[in-house]
């Protein structure tokens, strides 16, 4: 009896070890090539990711596809939880309110964080404690801060229609800020960025710190001013930071649910419902489980955008001027689908250097048209950087008071008695001193 022939290629190939096979190193090229030892250990990791993200995520995409009402799951519905979403007057105002309230915040954030954290970096001493104070909304919980604010904007007993009432004298009568629909939603942006500044503040001033003194150098010897210097080296500098601090705080802000929901719980008359409130509301106050899930899945192709670019500027190399060396295929179809927006930023862009380049020409003619006229000495560099930095120190104080302000008053309405509170005496301090609050929070605390 014959047995089979093997022949010499299978025999090798049966014989080979598992490192050695063909398929395992193309594995290793396109998994990396110590990659059965890495997933032992990342393992734990996943499975952590996916019982606190992508459960939930699973089952909330799940529940957007059924009519589930409370805890019963109900009947396949499809689509039509999207599709009736955006014939929702609701929900097409709560994206529109989203989008403002994303969008501003953002914006000032942003501008704020970068001059604050170049005004820590450049004043000559107490940056530190100046910082840290400027922080501290940063640190609290999101309770105390909402309850610091409602009592600043009480429209009744709030110190700031006081102030601008009876100190400035700006306005005849108070606002019910919180309480009205053309105030509110600016009122609780204001909020948001007082909330999320020392984010900005942190990173910005990390990032400005890492800047190569000696570019700023190079750049005051080519003859650049303050302003191009600003532009050429700083910016550029920052711009990884700037980059994963504006796509964090753009997250956050365009998540933001219980800061919102603490301060207006999105009224009055839907004016602050942003779409996390919406969700909650169709969800959890109108047991419509399905309707709230199709609404926060509606928006998570847009934070998987955001995501993705977050991931990859933060894993950029800063040493090859790019955020990777090769571009998957979910990176180029995340880069064709905004090409609008790519085109549209380019454009502002254009627009921008081409006003500050005409807006600089004016200027340096006109200081050149002026000097040979001026006949005044000039003013010494000690009195010049004096100057300087006492405009620092004035402008950090105004960052320092806005930050700081809400505190105060929660601080000094503690110490107040009823009284005082109810008839607007003594806003700026007691008079008396008093502790009888003091006590009943002590014996609500023991209850």
């Amino acid at each position: 009896m014959a047995t089979p022939s093997v022949r010499p290629r299978d025999a090798g190939l049966a014989t080979q070890p598992v490192a050695a096979q063909p398929w395992f190193k193309a594995s290793q090229r396109a998994l990396g090539r110590d990659w059965p030892v890495a997933y032992v250990f990342i393992l734990p990791t996943v499975l952590l990711l996916f019982g606190l993200v992508g459960y939930p995520f699973m089952r909330g995409l799940i529940l957007s596809f059924f009519n589930a009402v409370g805890i019963r799951t109900g009947v396949f519905v499809g689509f039509d939880n999207y599709v009736n979403l955006w014939a929702d007057d609701f929900f097409i105002r709560a994206l529109w309110t989203t989008a403002k309230f994303t969008f501003w915040s953002v914006v000032f954030k942003f501008c704020l964080g970068i001059a604050t954290a170049l005004m820590l970096h450049n004043i000559p001493r107490w940056g530190s404690v100046l910082g840290g104070l400027i922080l501290l909304p940063f640190i609290v919980p999101e309770v105390v801060r909402a309850l610091a604010w409602r009592i600043l904007l009480d429209p009744i007993f709030g110190a700031l229609n006081y102030i601008l009432v009876h100190v400035i004298h700006v306005m005849p009568v108070g606002i019910a800020w919180l309480g009205e629909p053309t105030t509110a939603l600016p009122s609780v942006t204001m909020v948001n960025i007082w909330a999320g500044l020392p984010f900005f503040i942190i990173l910005c001033t990390a990032g400005v710190k890492a800047v190569d003194a000696e570019q700023y150098d190079a750049a005051a010897v080519d003859g650049a001013s303050a302003w191009r210097r600003f532009l050429h080296v700083t910016l550029p500098g920052m711009r990884y930071v700037i980059i994963v601090a504006t796509l964090l705080s753009t997250i956050l802000t365009f998540n933001n649910f219980g800061l919102t929901y603490l301060l207006t719980g999105g009224g009055p008359g839907g004016a602050t419902r942003v779409y996390t409130i919406l969700a909650y509301e169709y969800a959890i106050s109108g047991l419509r489980y399905g309707s709230g899930a199709a609404v926060a899945m509606t928006t998570a192709p847009f934070l998987f955008l955001l995501i993705m670019f977050l991931g990859r500027y933060m894993m950029a190399r800063t040493d090859s001027g790019h955020a990777g060396e090769d571009e998957g295929i979910a990176w180029r179809t995340a880069m064709a689908i905004l090409w609008p927006a790519r085109m549209v930023l380019r454009g502002l862009l254009i627009v921008f250097w081409l006003i500050n380049d005409t807006v600089e020409t004016i200027i340096t003619s006109a200081a050149r048209a002026i000097r040979p006229t001026t006949s005044a000495p000039r003013m010494s560099r000690t009195a010049s950087r004096g100057i300087r930095n006492t405009i620092l120190y004035a402008l950090l104080g105004v960052v320092l008071l806005f930050e700081l302000m809400p505190f105060y008053f929660v601080f000094v309405t503690a110490f107040k008695s009823t009284l005082q509170i109810q008839q607007v005496t003594s806003m700026f301090w007691p008079n008396p001193w008093t502790m009888e609050h003091f006590p009943t929070c002590s014996w609500k605390s023991r209850s």
